[in-house]
């Protein structure tokens, strides 16, 4: 969320980095456990929403010259777990 939080402020959409990811966290600990929509789509054989999801995302960060080492290496790591396997 930081990180998320830096895309936005450089894309003019200011955020209170500490309220924001504060607040997500404290509706994080309260929610019930549950599994993220793209692992459930993972887990359904479903194409999964890398590139609109952390693809944008790490767009922007090169288009602003941002380090996203934390959304990077999600993004490296989501999009080979997209990928269909080679025969």
């Amino acid at each position: 969320m930081t990180e998320v939080c830096r895309l936005a402020n450089a894309e003019v959409h200011p955020l209170d980095e500490g309220a924001i990811v504060q607040k997500n966290m404290s509706d994080t600990d309260r929610m019930k456990l549950n599994k993220a929509s793209m692992l459930l789509d993972f887990e359904a054989g479903r194409p999964l929403e890398v590139e609109a999801i952390l693809g944008t995302a790490t767009r922007i960060a090169r288009k602003h010259a941002l380090p996203t080492p934390f959304l990077d290496t999600l993004y490296a790591l989501l999009h080979l777990a997209a990928k269909p396997e080679n025969p």
